[in-house]
């Protein structure tokens, strides 16, 4: 009789587990390279459940990844009609994803959820937790937020102490720059830099005019390197700017370089940026 209520107990309890499971979605799909990396981690042991990422997913320039899951069959951005076929059960985007992709997947009353935050290392962790929470993975997240910290405070205890904190610009061509709520912004300071633009009182991403941009003084100039092939590349665009060829910076060639898919990365990677930047960090003297 007791080794009859031992079975049906475990039994039970085997049943539960599966369907608390199935609870969760098990047809995932992510729309942002920033997800699809999140997700790959998130479910490692149970990439069945990922059918579908971005266009840029395993693209070296914009992605993290190396290898897709082989549940992979069809790509959030191209057309909606090939991921519908695939049934997914929860669909992930951000608030910039294209309006259009993102009413066609409701109007089919798809699950989608929207990640809107992105302006610091705090954002992508709470996104992490959220994407757990959604697909069951809480623990996963949590183990992913810890690293990440570990990684940034690992890099900061190996800075050298500055009697002041270097300050940075990010150098876009077009001179629309990062200022304070930013991501760039919350990478920078927690890296021991000083993003020169938040002495302006300026907020997100801004057009700063030529006669601005000669005021400022940064002691370096931080760039993706999709921007040139190497630091004297760059230093020859920039000195062909009436601007950007004022700073000091510039002239005494301190610039840093960062691949393209670090800089702009949104996902559990940031912590690779931090330290990065970190890594960049000088004492200068005024």
């Amino acid at each position: 009789m007791l080794e009859k209520l031992l079975h049906y107990s475990l039994l039970s309890l085997i049943i539960s587990s599966q369907a608390g499971a199935a609870a969760y979605p098990q047809r995932i799909a992510s729309g942002t390279v920033g997800a699809d990396e999140v997700l790959v981690k998130l479910l490692k042991g149970d990439e069945q459940r990922l059918i579908a990422v971005s266009t840029f997913a395993d693209d070296p320039k914009y992605s993290f990844l190396k290898e897709l899951p082989k549940s992979v069959k069809a790509r959030v951005g191209g057309s909606v009609e090939n991921l519908l076929v695939l049934q997914p059960d929860l669909v992930i985007l951000a608030s910039y994803t294209s309006p259009e992709i993102t009413k066609q997947l409701k109007n089919a009353k798809i699950n989608v959820e929207i990640q809107k935050a992105f302006g610091s290392v705090l954002d992508v962790e709470h996104n992490i937790r959220s994407l757990g929470k959604l697909i069951g993975k809480d623990k996963e997240a949590e183990d992913t937020v810890n690293e990440m910290e570990k990684e940034i405070a690992s890099a900061l205890a190996k800075q050298p102490k500055c009697g002041r904190r270097p300050s940075v610009l990010q150098y876009e061509s077009n001179d629309v720059l990062p200022a304070a709520d930013t991501i760039f912004d919350d990478v920078v300071e927690r890296a021991g830099f000083h993003n020169i633009l938040r002495d302006m009182k300026l907020s997100g991403w801004v057009n700063v005019s030529h006669e601005i941009l000669v005021q400022q003084k940064p002691d370096f100039i931080l760039a993706s390197a999709a921007d040139a092939k190497n630091k004297d590349e760059l230093l020859k665009k920039m000195n062909a700017s009436p601007a950007w060829q004022t700073f000091d910076a510039v002239k005494k060639g301190r610039v840093i370089l960062v691949p393209d898919r670090l800089l702009y990365t949104v996902s559990q990677h940031v912590s690779e940026l931090v330290s990065f930047v970190a890594g960049e960090l000088k004492c200068v003297e005024r």
